[in-house]
């Protein structure tokens, strides 16, 4: 699981949100927060972020982000150009599990 993995790295961590933020945040994010540790992206524009404000949220998390997970990633998908523009040219600032 991606998200124990990145919670148990001791790192900081970004959550992006696709659809309406919580009403009430857990105590295990509260937690994360409060150290430091965690920033929650979310556009709210509408309940589902579409193929419009998509591209932009992620393109502005690649900028403030050292490292990337991305646990799949083909080359048609819509994270690929992402991966080329921000990544690339420093293979040692993502992390990377190419689609099989």
């Amino acid at each position: 699981d991606v998200w124990k993995l990145a919670k148990n790295s001791g790192g900081n961590m970004i959550l992006v949100l696709v659809r309406k933020p919580f009403q009430i945040l857990s105590s295990e994010l509260s937690k994360l927060i409060k150290e430091d540790r965690l920033l929650i992206i979310f556009l709210g524009i509408a309940p589902r972020i579409d193929r419009f404000y998509a591209p932009i949220r992620n393109d502005y998390v690649c900028q403030i982000s050292d490292s990337i997970v991305f646990p799949s990633l083909a080359p048609t998908s819509s994270l690929h150009p992402l991966y080329l523009k921000h990544f690339t040219t420093i293979p040692t600032k993502i992390l990377f599990n190419p689609s099989k």
